[in-house]
């Protein structure tokens, strides 16, 4: 799930793309998607249908045909739309990018340490990455390519965001799992949440963090808020067998769900894998 300039992209285990905007509209069709980015032209994702080679595709954002951007036989896992710029991870350890103008990509970032690339975020001149088995944080300048470690020894890190001073982070294990914070030139490291099931994502916006709990026995999922410095703790919404993923925008906060799901402060269900929770004020 993302949002962009006022409209809700979402994909389905089927393979179908959806855009709302107060209307639900069809845009594509695909094998696998996995992740999704878009900006006001264009939704972008990554494929990863079995049998069959990864792709970067893309359709206009208000509909029409779909094209393929890059091919990448060794596998794909996540993209991000920033600036003049689509970015994407592949499975041998790299991040590329290409125009969203149109035209060839590149490679922005060789880093073939072992263990898949587990998040992917773009800031001001950088972009910054979670290995998971390797269990760092890393940022590398679009200017220079240089890679600094922000983080290290951390347990599985997994889903990673950043705003204008600090990259947030989830580890994903359970039931100790946890959601971090590390300054953008790197320094000490907070905790914001521990004793977490499985966090798998995390969205940040100018004074909230948000994270979605993928498992916890006996809850379910779960999607929680807290302040920039773990303070306020929330709990927005639980139940379903799992969560996964949360996009921020439009004053709510929308997470991907499997049935079941309850959310715990009114917010509004909605239909099919979505959940809306109207974010307010902590």
């Amino acid at each position: 799930v993302t949002y962009a300039a006022g409209v809700l992209y979402w994909a389905t285990d089927a393979g179908r793309i959806y855009r709302d905007d107060g209307d639900t509209l069809e845009i594509a069709a695909s094998g696998l998607p996995l992740s999704l980015s878009a900006n006001d032209t264009w939704l972008y994702w990554t494929d990863t249908a079995p049998g069959q080679s990864a792709t970067v595709r893309r359709v206009p954002a208000a509909g029409g045909a779909s094209e393929i951007v890059s091919v990448a036989p060794s596998g794909l896992l996540w993209i991000r739309v920033a600036g003049e710029f689509a970015y994407w991870t592949t499975r041998l350890g790299a991040i590329r990018r290409a125009p969203v103008a149109g035209g060839a990509g590149e490679t922005v970032v060789s880093d073939p340490t072992p263990g898949d690339f587990s998040g992917l975020a773009v800031g001001e001149g950088f972009v910054y990455w979670t290995r998971y088995t390797e269990g760092t944080i890393k940022r590398a300048s679009l200017a220079t390519r240089t890679i600094s470690v922000l983080a290290s020894g951390q347990e599985l890190p997994w889903a990673i965001a950043v705003d204008a001073t600090h990259a947030y982070w989830t580890n994903y294990t359970a039931p100790n799992g946890a959601v971090k914070k590390v300054p953008l030139t790197g320094g000490d490291v907070v905790s914001l949440a521990e004793g977490q099931g499985e966090p798998w994502s995390v969205a940040v916006d100018g004074s909230r963090v948000y994270w979605v709990n993928q498992f916890n026995p006996g809850a379910g999922g779960q999607l929680w808020r807290s302040g920039l410095d773990g303070e306020c703790p929330a709990l927005l919404a639980e139940g379903g067998e799992q969560m996964m993923e949360v996009a921020l925008g439009a004053g709510a906060a929308f997470v991907t769900r499997d049935d079941g799901l309850v959310a715990t402060d009114g917010g509004a269900m909605r239909a099919g894998v979505l959940l809306r929770v109207d974010t307010g004020d902590l």
